[in-house]
This record gives structure tokens, C-alpha cells and sequence, in this order.
């Protein structure tokens, strides 16, 4: 009998225990590209620090960017409580109001002096996706990795006359990820974050399927808003050239039916990306994992269905033509591809087969990161 009593419950926990990890799997696959803060801010040792955008002058006066306190709290899409107040760094154990980048550093147990030294190497990199989720980062680097300590800089921009869209990947954490595209007359929210040469060497481990490339003659604004870019306020700081990850095979182009009418191939754009001006259609990552699911149970062959979209004056966007199947039913699509790696990887090929090479003809190629297959930030 009490081998019996035992066992019951130790197979009810087992069971408990596996959903409670299936929940926190699902909800990172969901969740992509994670909440970002509304505002340029600098990642410290697993925490966002926000700062005001129009101070912002250079990377060299990096010391002396006065951080805000309690401007960043809240819990991301995954349920994970990413929050920069409080934060143990003082002797008070929070953050004060108004403290430089400098003293966040005296204030911790880190060597300020090294982090902040005027001979450091930093590098320009584009965060257009989960890279400028502070969720993420603190999965990218981890504190066991970085016993001398984590400062990345990320600062809100605008990049005219590119889009972020979906890259022709399900990753291994079961999320449709991004890449970048040429778009003319978009104008796309996204981060600049800056690297030292550990950081960057440690990004390029993470970034599986893609190349680091530089992007040349571009017209980034740092340091400010798209609500006031549209509004044609001037950024503190703007850049001709940048580092960026992009996928090895470009952008999957879909086929579409455009207001019930069969139309070209496109692009889809992430609609949790802001963007101004678009002209590609877009879906949120749960709608875009629908539209995988309707695609690959309807595909002829190496043939997909057309998804259908709406377009108006101002705005295009997928219509949910999938929306037949039931919560329940996309998170078992979800988890199969997390614990099916030979359908995951035929998933990949079939999306590598209707995309097309990166847009942008001033692009080069700086290093060549994994394969389309790969399994990064486990």
C-alpha cells in the first residue's frame, strides 16, 4: 500500500513538472522578439538600465549617461520579470535616481576602470530582433561566462528603407526569427547595440544560420524615436555604416492572395517590429506560427498555399485565414518542432527553397556563423 502512495504522486509531480516546462517552452517560442524597453538603455550584468534618448552623444561619453532608476519593470511575454528597480548595485541595494553608467559600475563589484576604458574596442551591431530584448540578452551572456562583467550599450534607432522580416528559420527555441530586407520608403524601429570584442566573438555564437555582415551607405539615426523621426526631430547621432546578422539564405518570399486576388510572392514583416510606411505584409509571431502550421499541412508538394492579406493606403497585413485550429493544436505544432529535429529541419528547407538573397547590394560579408540547422542559445 505505500509503495502505491508513492508512486501516485511522484507520477503526478513527473506530469506537473513536464507541463510546467512545456508552458515556459511555448511561452519563449511565443514571445519572440521579447519586450524591449520603450527607450535606449544599457544592459548591465542581467539588467536594463533605461536612459533618455536626446542625451545620448557618442560611445566614447558612455560614462556619463545618466540612467534612470524605475523606468523599465514588468514582465516580458514569457512571464520572466525583467525589471531595473531595484537593483542591488548601491550600497542602499537600488540604483539611485540619476546616477552616471560610470557609478552604476563604482557601485558593483565589477572593474569600472577596464569596462570603461578610452582605448576599448566597440562595434556597432544592429539589433533588429530578440538581441534587443534584455530577456535575451541575459540568456546570450550569462554571468558564469562573464565573471569581469556584462555592459552592452543598446540604443533606439531608425533605419530608413529597410524592414525586419521573417528569416526562413524556425529556430531550435521554436520561434519564426527575424532578419532584415530591403524595403524602399520603410522606416524600421530598431537597436544599436555596442559590442567589445568578447561580447561580439560570444553574439557570433549565438547567431547560428546567420552571417555577420557590414552594411554600407545606409542612413541610421541613433538615439531617437520613430514617433519623432516621422515628426523630423533631428537624432543625436546617425551612422553610414553597421554591423548586422543576416540570415545566409535571405528572406522567404510567400505567395499571397492580396484582397482575394492572387498576387506576387512577398516577404512577411514582424508586427511586434514598429515600422513606418511599410509595404510588406505583416504577422505577429503567433500568427506567423498559424501560418507555418496552415501552410505545411496545405502544401502540394514542394507547393504552398496562397495566405490571404488585406492591403489599405497606409498599412498591409495578413489576414487569419488559419485561425481554424485551436490553441491547443498550434502548441503541439510548437512542441513538435521543439522536440523534432529532422521535422524542424524539413520545416527550414522547404522556407530556404522561396527565399530570396538579402536586398541590399552594399552589404558584405564578414563571417559565415553555423548552418541553417543550428541549435544556438540552448
Amino acid at each position: 500500500m505505500r509503495q502505491a502512495s508513492t508512486s501516485r504522486p511522484a507520477s503526478a509531480s513527473a506530469s506537473r513538472s513536464t507541463a510546467a516546462a512545456d508552458a515556459a517552452r511555448l511561452a519563449r517560442a511565443k514571445g519572440y522578439p521579447y519586450t524591449r524597453p520603450e527607450s535606449s538603455f544599457v544592459f548591465f550584468n542581467g539588467q536594463a538600465y533605461t536612459f533618455d534618448d536626446s542625451t545620448w552623444q557618442n560611445i566614447q561619453s558612455l560614462h556619463s549617461v545618466q540612467l534612470t532608476a524605475d523606468a523599465f519593470s514588468g514582465r516580458n511575454h514569457e512571464g520572466f520579470l525583467m525589471s531595473c528597480n531595484p537593483a542591488p548595485v548601491s550600497k542602499s541595494g537600488y540604483l539611485k535616481d540619476e546616477d552616471s553608467v560610470k557609478q552604476l559600475l563604482e557601485q558593483s563589484s565589477v572593474d569600472a576602470a577596464s569596462l570603461l576604458a578610452q582605448d576599448q574596442t566597440w562595434t556597432p551591431v544592429l539589433a533588429i530582433g530578440s538581441n534587443a530584448g534584455p530577456s535575451q540578452l541575459a540568456r546570450k551572456f550569462p554571468a558564469k561566462l562573464f565573471p569581469h562583467g556584462v555592459l552592452i550599450p543598446a540604443l533606439r534607432a531608425v533605419l530608413p528603407d529597410f524592414d525586419v522580416v521573417y528569416a526562413p528559420l524556425v529556430s531550435s527555441y521554436g520561434s519564426a526569427t527575424a532578419t532584415l530586407e530591403y524595403s524602399p520608403g520603410t522606416k524600421v524601429a530598431v537597436y544599436v547595440t555596442f559590442l567589445t570584442p568578447d561580447l561580439l566573438e560570444r553574439m557570433d555564437a549565438t547567431e547560428g544560420a546567420y552571417f555577420l555582415c557590414e552594411l554600407f551607405n545606409i542612413n541610421l539615426r541613433l538615439g531617437i524615436s520613430l514617433q519623432d523621426f516621422g515628426l523630423g526631430k533631428q537624432a543625436p547621432e546617425s551612422l553610414k555604416f553597421i554591423f548586422q546578422y543576416n540570415h545566409q539564405h535571405g528572406t522567404p518570399h510567400f505567395p499571397i492572395l492580396l484582397d482575394g486576388q492572387a498576387a506576387a510572392t512577398s516577404p512577411i514583416a514582424i508586427q511586434e517590429i514598429p515600422a513606418a510606411d511599410r509595404r510588406f505584409p505583416t504577422l505577429s509571431q503567433t500568427q506567423m506560427q498559424r501560418a507555418l502550421k496552415y501552410l505545411f499541412q496545405n502544401r502540394k508538394g514542394n507547393t504552398f498555399p496562397a495566405l490571404p492579406v488585406a492591403h489599405d493606403a497606409h498599412h498591409s497585413e495578413c489576414q487569419e485565414g488559419w485561425k481554424e485550429a485551436s490553441e491547443d493544436d498550434l502548441d503541439t505544432w510548437i512542441l513538435e518542432n521543439l522536440d523534432d529535429s529532422v521535422k524542424r529541419g524539413a520545416i527550414v528547407d522547404a522556407l530556404t527553397a522561396i527565399a530570396r538573397p538579402f536586398g541590399w547590394e552594399s552589404s558584405k560579408i564578414m563571417r559565415t556563423l553555423g548552418d541553417r540547422y543550428a541549435a544556438n542559445v540552448a
